[in-house]
């Protein structure tokens, strides 16, 4: 009888340990997160520095297609996802009738950076250009190149271009590391990054990447104010000069004070905002913005 009750005491402590160590709080526990893996180069540095200050939290990355994570968050129990766009009306509205709010986020800005070979010619290249490459069949200019059609950079250069899907003839490669093998190859090809994964010439990703290829500046529509050729560096998404600047988005529907909500805060703090301005992105707050005016 005596071996039954301790027996019992140690059942219900373990319960009491296990249902303790699933608790949720801003700067411990543990947490899930669904990242758009266009994004994994600076999120990675964001998680790092978090958990460096915070020991008892563990956070878990998981980079996926922003097509794929939008799908989990609205039908599946994934509550937390981090994107370059925010929910659009659409979505919200189906959330809203499964009783769901979801809480937007603003951390930062980044864009979609263009690219080339080494020894392609141009530096420079027209936003109407870049619509015909990636639209047009027969375009005997070039290629286009992206990472895969449910990349949230597809996406986005869809609804930038006012269509529904890309030419044929648009090469989609399997990963970053094809996209700059094909580059490699194909002398008038063009590809596509998010700038945060070549913004940051410290970072050694980064800097493989830009040892192979080269950055294009852009111009801006025909239909829009002119500023020439633009490159994708801080000063030019302060102001949307850049004409494919993007903003990173966490996204949450746990309605809860949790460790989520603690590491969204943490970025948009000072250290995480340190981060994205280290990183050649542009942080959501304004005294930073302000900062950045005088670099110009």
């Amino acid at each position: 009888m005596k071996f039954k009750i301790l027996l019992l005491f140690g059942l219900i402590c373990f319960s009491c340990t296990t249902k303790k160590s699933k608790e949720s709080s801003p700067t411990a526990g543990e947490v899930n997160i669904l990242v758009d893996s266009n994004l994994q180069n600076i999120m990675d540095q964001q998680k790092e520095v978090f958990e460096r200050n915070y020991p008892y939290a563990k956070v878990t990355l998981i980079y996926l297609p922003a097509i794929d994570i939008v799908k989990k968050f609205l039908l599946d129990s994934n509550e937390i996802i981090i994107l370059s766009r925010s929910l659009d009306s659409t979505e919200i509205k189906y959330l809203q009738s499964k009783t769901y709010v979801a809480r937007h986020y603003e951390l930062a800005r980044s864009a979609v950076a263009f690219v080339t070979n080494k020894n392609n010619s141009d530096t420079a290249v027209t936003f109407e250009s870049l619509r015909q490459l990636a639209l047009i069949k027969g375009n005997s200019n070039g290629t286009f190149v992206i990472e895969n059609a449910s990349s949230g950079i597809s996406q986005y250069l869809l609804k930038k271009f006012n269509e529904t899907q890309f030419s044929s003839q648009v090469f989609a490669a399997e990963n970053k590391d094809k996209i700059i093998e094909y580059l490699d190859q194909n002398t008038n090809a063009i590809a596509c990054f998010d700038w945060s994964e070549i913004s940051d010439s410290d970072d050694p990703r980064a800097k493989n990447i830009l040892s192979r290829v080269k950055l294009l500046a852009v111009s801006r529509p025909v239909d829009s104010t002119q500023f020439g050729f633009i490159y994708p560096y801080q000063y030019n998404l302060q102001d949307n000069l850049y004409p494919f600047c993007r903003d990173i988005y966490f996204i949450s529907r746990s309605g809860k004070s949790d460790l989520g909500l603690g590491f969204a805060s943490f970025i948009a703090g000072e250290i995480g905002q340190k981060i994205m301005l280290k990183a050649g992105l542009l942080p959501k707050y304004l005294e930073v913005k302000k900062l950045l005016a005088t670099l110009k």
